[in-house]
């Protein structure tokens, strides 16, 4: 188990810690023969799958951005508790490793990064101010992951990975998470590099191929291969440079993703964004 798959678990652990300061000394009692209180709405509990369906999942985004032979990755899960009660995200948490930057939580009255809001600590601190500020960081995540009724929230994921390339595409391993990212195509402008991010889709088998077809201009294939299955369960995507005029031509036409083997034909018109300057956290919206 790596460090900070627990420290994952210690969050969890650390925003039940925080949030008994709000419970009523009884109910924090040692359990007894007798059946135990409902629990109050400020208890933070770990999210039983059934009571997922109650968040309504309002949008998700892939941002990338590339800092030489590696891939700054950043997944946005925008979230909304329809229910009406208070729910906990604990369970939407992704899992995380050494290569995970960030890991934080936007609400509409600010955002707590989880890998840094001071979980932990160091132990040999002895300064009479440590304990209250790391009671503050666990009370800050404790009320982060309280999602009350009819309220949004984003959890946002970053990751530093590897280019790998592939012929004259290259290919990223994407986090897992529990956004759900669907099929669609990324086009980025990060000012020195210009490219093309494709996430097949997941019935997709056998050869694929691209057809960038800009507002004006003649359409260009771009064969990406045999398909496998890291790359159609949306584990990996493709990186495939773009010069720098065709980002807006392609912007304003189409990108079509094909496939076939033997038994199976798929063609699609890819969902297309474009995306400029700062990385975008996925938009926080009511509707």
């Amino acid at each position: 188990m790596s460090a900070l798959q627990i420290l994952r678990e210690g969050l969890i652990t650390a925003a039940e810690m925080a949030a008994l300061a709000f419970v009523a000394p009884a109910t924090a009692s040692e359990p007894t023969s007798e059946p135990a209180a409902k629990p109050t709405a400020a208890v933070v509990r770990t999210a039983h799958p059934t009571r997922l369906h109650e968040l309504h999942q309002i949008a998700t985004t892939i941002d990338v951005r590339l800092l030489g032979t590696l891939a700054d990755v950043r997944i946005s899960q925008a979230i909304r508790n329809d229910s009406d009660s208070m729910l906990d995200l604990a369970a939407l948490l992704p899992p995380l490793d050494d290569r995970s930057g960030a890991l934080r939580i936007h609400r509409a009255d600010g955002s707590v990064d989880l890998l840094d809001a001071g979980c932990g600590g160091d132990e040999t601190d002895e300064r009479p101010s440590a304990g209250h500020a790391q009671l503050g960081a666990d009370e800050a995540i404790a009320d982060a992951l309280r999602l009350p009724p009819g309220a949004s929230a984003a959890i946002e994921l970053i990751v530093t990975q590897p280019l790998t390339r592939n012929g004259t595409l290259f290919r990223i391993a994407l986090p897992e998470t529990n956004a759900g990212l669907t099929p669609q195509a990324l086009l980025v402008d990060q000012g020195e590099a210009r490219f093309l991010v494709v996430i097949v889709h997941p019935a997709a088998r056998g050869e694929a191929r691209l057809t960038l077809r800009p507002a004006l201009g003649a359409a260009e294939s771009i064969e990406l291969g045999t398909l496998d299955e890291r790359l159609r369960a949306a584990q990996e995507a493709y990186v495939i440079p773009l010069p720098r005029q065709a980002l807006a031509a392609l912007a304003a036409g189409a990108i079509e993703f094909e496939s076939r083997d033997r038994e199976h034909r798929l063609w699609a018109t890819l969902p297309t964004r474009l995306s400029q300057g700062a990385l975008a956290v996925a938009h926080l919206s009511s509707d």
